[in-house]
């Protein structure tokens, strides 16, 4: 089970990090995501994580924990998908985009792409 693909909880929520992590996931199945104090995952980001994940990783669950690194739940990339995507709908618009355009093999374009279509989605004034 890998976190950032070393074993090593993910903490940082920005785009950097979450792209270096979909890099580095390998062939892990699962991977363990820091919650810390509850503060350091916006929503957004979460739905991002796992649609990468679901997309582009053999990753099929997240394993979540809490402070001083206790198990604080799990799951599989679909259910945060289906979760947050009936929380907050446009989350679930914006995921739908990348499928629009055509897609490609390479991990890293492909989520070099993804990402562009995030970016767009939430640095434009919604209107």
């Amino acid at each position: 089970m890998g976190g950032s693909g070393t074993g090593h909880p993910m903490q940082d929520t920005s785009l950097d990090m979450i792209k270096d992590l979909v890099a580095k996931a390998g062939k892990d199945r699962a991977i363990v995501v820091s919650l810390g104090e509850g503060d350091q995952w916006w929503s957004t980001r979460l739905f991002l994580f796992a649609s990468l994940l679901r997309s582009v990783t053999q990753v099929r669950q997240i394993v979540f924990c809490g402070r001083g690194g206790r198990f604080a739940g799990m799951a599989s990339p679909d259910a945060l998908l289906d979760g947050l995507g009936a929380r907050f709908p446009i989350l679930d618009l914006v995921a739908r985009q990348p499928r629009e355009s055509q897609s490609t093999e390479d991990r890293m374009q492909e989520t070099d792409r993804q990402l562009a279509v995030w970016e767009k989605a939430f640095s434009e004034p919604q209107q």
